[in-house]
């Protein structure tokens, strides 16, 4: 009968491994933050990734495990800590959320510090150790929170680099449990191999999934400036579009969707009298207009030159109408702060609602512009509603 044998990597070995692998993808992490020299954030994280593995080439030259001989000790846990401290930081820019050098600082020296105390008192290797295992699984946690904090935005692959530093806060806090209560001596821990297996793997996974959280954010970063009127901020006639498409998506029976065409009366004689400057001024300041008229759940849209829609979901004509006026009506009332004097500006708007039982979207575009030109035929500064029955009718009519 054969006898099975285990196979043994030597902890040094496995640490070249890492090192090794580590330089490797450091080469892919370079070509990223050559590609994006504005996402300060991916030379954190690559400063990281090369800390981490000088610390792995360190272990590698160390005669024993998991106490490396000092002073090889001490430049690991700086190396390791520095690498953590540095994703910490990363994680915070990424967020948009400020780096405090001397909080950076502590961070990344107490291992270390500790280390040397240690060292001084001439502790246990099971204190030694307990002591690191803790340190590093505090830093871990660090590094979920700023991930779980509500962001402006949410990704998904934020939620994979979390994961991937719990299993790595898993991976310290277990075997320090463990040591702590006795259930694990120094003697397993030195025959182990997970631990460091688990390092590599979580160290390329996390690294990764920071690669993936910058790109992914871009795109969408991308996609809402192709969304966007770089003017007003509203947004523009493809993010109305993909919106429609929601909507079409989340069609329910029953369900009604109004619209409100707006246009700026006589905006061709403000650009000729006063200059396309004043111009853009004069559409600017109406976006805050419809910014601070619209709900969270509505969207205002600048649909080309001086006009302007908004989409009400889930709302009838009656309340898009009753929008619509407190909006003309706000706009007649506010004069347009432009040099050398202010301008009064009024506008004119068509309000329409999706038919009966159908999500017709082209339908309630073409009605609402109908009302709109209706409303300038009859001397603008005015609300028109149409009518299903085809009958439209003015809904506020300039003093």
């Amino acid at each position: 009968m054969r006898s099975r044998h285990i196979m043994f990597i030597h902890p040094e070995i496995l640490y070249l491994i890492g090192g090794t692998s580590r330089c490797t993808f450091m080469v892919v992490f370079l070509t990223t933050v050559i590609c994006q020299p504005e996402e300060r954030c991916l030379r954190h994280w690559l400063t990281s990734l090369m800390a981490s593995a000088a610390g792995c080439f360190c272990m590698s030259q160390s005669p024993s495990y998991p106490v490396a001989p000092f002073p090889l000790s001490l430049i690991a846990t700086t190396l390791f800590s520095l690498s953590l401290g540095l994703a910490w930081s990363g994680l915070r820019r990424f967020y948009h959320r400020s780096v405090h050098l001397p909080t950076l600082m502590v961070i990344t020296l107490t291992p270390g510090m500790l280390h040397l105390l240690l060292l001084w008192l001439e502790t246990s290797q099971i204190l030694h150790m307990s002591t690191t295992f803790l340190v590093t699984a505090i830093m871990a946690v660090l590094a979920m929170v700023e991930i779980l904090r509500p962001p402006r935005r949410r990704i998904l692959s934020q939620y994979v680099v979390a994961m991937a530093f719990f299993i790595y806060f898993l991976a310290l806090f277990i075997p320090l449990a463990m040591l702590v209560t006795g259930v694990m001596t120094m003697e397993m821990m030195v025959s182990g191999q997970a631990a460091i297996l688990a390092d590599q793997i979580l160290c390329i996974l996390i690294h990764s999934g920071f690669i993936a959280m910058t790109s992914e954010r871009s795109g969408m970063t991308l996609k809402h400036l192709s969304e966007t009127d770089q003017l007003t901020g509203l947004s523009n006639r493809r993010g109305l579009q993909s919106a429609l498409k929601r909507q079409k998506a989340l069609y329910r029976p029953g369900q009604v969707l109004s619209m409100i065409i707006i246009d700026l009366d006589h905006f061709k004689a403000i650009n000729d009298r006063l200059g396309h400057d004043a111009g853009d001024a004069v559409l600017r300041q109406f976006s805050q207009h419809l910014i601070a008229i619209t709900r969270c759940q509505d969207m205002a849209v600048r649909w080309g030159g001086e006009e302007f829609l908004i989409l009400l979901p889930d709302t009838p004509v009656e309340k898009a109408a009753l929008l619509a006026e407190r909006l003309r009506a706000r706009v007649e009332g506010t004069p347009f702060a432009l040099e050398p004097k202010a301008l009064n500006i009024t506008i004119s708007l068509g309000v329409a609602v999706t038919p009966a039982n159908t999500c017709d979207f082209d339908s309630v575009l073409q009605n609402a512009d109908e009302a709109l030109y209706k409303a300038k035929r009859e001397g603008r500064n005015r609300v028109c509603c149409h009518d299903p029955s085809s009958l439209s009718r003015p809904l506020a009519v300039q003093a």
